[in-house]
């Protein structure tokens, strides 16, 4: 699977979900799971974005745990994406405005959860491995970020 075939992938789950969910490792080590609304940046392949508060636990898991994982999926679920990657907490206005155009139409309940009155940080995840599935036909397809597909 191409780079292109994959963020292609991505971007028709999240336009079908319009969610996915994210793990990351809490100060104790245990894994906190949350509903998320990623996005891609055309120009930026391999990566995805989210747009956090800054005082949001996942903000603090993020700086001191950075592996983490995303699960995509269909509505159907006759498609499911499972990608792990590196989370990186940026500040910069032109992400976070790149982000907020991607993805804002789909941000109805972080809006409600208070979030237009905090300061708003970018969470980027970097793609080093995913690992596509075709549940019903049991079709499993993985490939890691050194080019290879298994």
């Amino acid at each position: 699977m191409s780079i292109n075939r994959l963020m292609t992938l991505i971007d028709s789950l999240i336009d079908d979900a319009r969610a996915a969910v994210l793990a990351t490792v809490d100060k104790k080590g245990a894994p906190r799971l949350r509903w998320i609304t990623p996005g891609s940046i055309a120009d930026r392949p391999g990566f995805l974005y989210m747009i956090t508060a800054h005082d949001f636990e996942k903000v603090v898991q993020a700086k001191e745990h950075p592996d983490a994982s995303i699960l995509l999926q269909s509505r159907q679920l006759d498609r499911v994406l499972q990608l792990q990657g590196v989370l990186t907490v940026l500040e910069n206005p032109v992400i976070r405005n790149a982000t907020l155009e991607r993805i804002s139409h789909m941000l109805n309940a972080f809006w409600k959860t208070g979030s237009k009155d905090r300061e708003l940080v970018v969470l980027e995840f970097r793609i080093t491995e995913a690992v596509f599935y075709r549940p019903m036909s049991g079709e499993k397809e993985k490939l890691l970020f050194d080019g290879e597909t298994k």
